[in-house]
């Protein structure tokens, strides 16, 4: 290509294409199950999975990592941490987080949640390794006192 050649412009309005954003989040009804929207598809078939095998699970139960404050005048909002899963496994509560990439701030929120309320978050990558999660759960070779929840509020 030459300098100053004119370079045509193609929108997604043109094409029929919907806008991606950073994360390359499917359409909406690609992530819709049982009249919920899910983040993202792999959430949404975690859910199916769950609900597959019977497992009662609470969606994106929200937890406080800062309350909200003001200092001098200003006032700061509280943090919270919103997991995709509360789930029950032979008597034990866990925190599930479907995650196909992990952000700066997830990571944060992570060593947050490990701190404040002392649970490390079960990080599902594929419906298989909630699925392998899930079956050690169940036969007890998961240790509860590292992921167990805190309680509910």
């Amino acid at each position: 290509m030459k300098f100053g050649t004119p370079i045509s412009v193609v929108n997604s309005k043109e094409t029929g294409d919907a806008p991606k954003n950073k994360f390359n989040v499917s359409k909406r009804e690609d992530r819709t199950i049982d009249g919920v929207v899910f983040d993202s598809r792999l959430e949404m078939n975690c859910y199916l999975y769950l609900k597959e095998q019977g497992i009662p699970c609470e969606l994106q139960p929200s937890f406080e990592l800062q309350p909200k404050f003001e200092l001098n005048g200003v006032k700061y909002r509280p943090i919270s941490y919103v997991a995709d899963f509360r789930i029950t496994i032979a008597g034990h509560t866990y925190i599930v987080d479907a995650k196909g990439m992990r952000t700066p701030d997830f990571k944060m929120k992570l060593k947050l949640m490990a701190c404040i309320h002392k649970v490390q978050i079960v990080e599902a990558g594929s419906v298989k390794k909630l699925r392998l999660f899930v079956e050690a759960a169940r036969k007890g070779f998961v240790v509860p006192e590292k992921v167990i929840a805190p309680p509910t509020t």
